[in-house]
């Protein structure tokens, strides 16, 4: 995302969280702007990882680390969350062994008896990285009650705004991502 883009949202965000001035770049040195560097990437994540996203779900081949019983692969770095694991590249035929796991060292891996192993994810990156304006209210509504709340100044009010317009995103969203049925009229087209 352009940093303007991110200034632009965060300057809605500290207008919405009731503070007086905003800031002209994440750079400058102010409160604000340091706040908003440490905010705003985090919240980001949150939303992206509330719901699973049409424009952020990616299916993918997972990375075998090491052949044994069961085989460990690798989580993939982009992942925010994965939402099913698969024995096949079209993610069609589930496959219920598999888990997330830590090993000794504490690093995330993922354990499965079969092999190639297919993972359905959230990823943080995609070739679109743009913001839709409904997912836009969502991030600008949540960064808002984020400050309100470093700055002391309550913000319930901004957390129910967040929830109603993360409401109304997974509706868009349900509407983007529902399959589409193509109709055979050929029976109704020759009565």
């Amino acid at each position: 995302m352009h940093n303007n883009i991110i200034v632009d949202i965060c300057n809605e965000a500290i207008l919405k969280a009731g503070m007086d001035t905003t800031i002209s770049s994440l750079e400058e040195n102010s409160n604000l702007a340091e706040l908003c560097n440490r905010l705003f990437d985090a919240s980001l994540r949150e939303l992206y990882s509330e719901h699973p996203w049409a424009f952020r779900k990616v299916k993918m081949q997972a990375d075998l680390q090491e052949t044994a019983n069961p085989n460990v692969y690798a989580y993939p770095d982009e992942a925010l969350r994965i939402l099913g694991f698969y024995r096949d590249a079209g993610c069609q035929v589930p496959e219920k062994l598999a888990r997330v796991t830590s090993n000794k060292i504490g690093e995330t891996k993922i354990v499965s008896p079969y092999m190639p192993l297919f993972l359905e994810v959230i990823v943080t990156n995609t070739d679109n990285d743009t913001l839709q304006p409904w997912l836009r209210r969502c991030l600008v509504a949540l960064l808002a009650h984020k400050i309100a709340v470093a700055k002391g100044k309550g913000g319930t009010d901004l957390l129910q705004e967040y929830q109603m317009w993360l409401d109304r995103a997974q509706e868009n969203n349900a509407r983007e991502d529902s399959p589409t049925y193509i109709n055979d009229d050929r029976y109704i087209n020759c009565r």
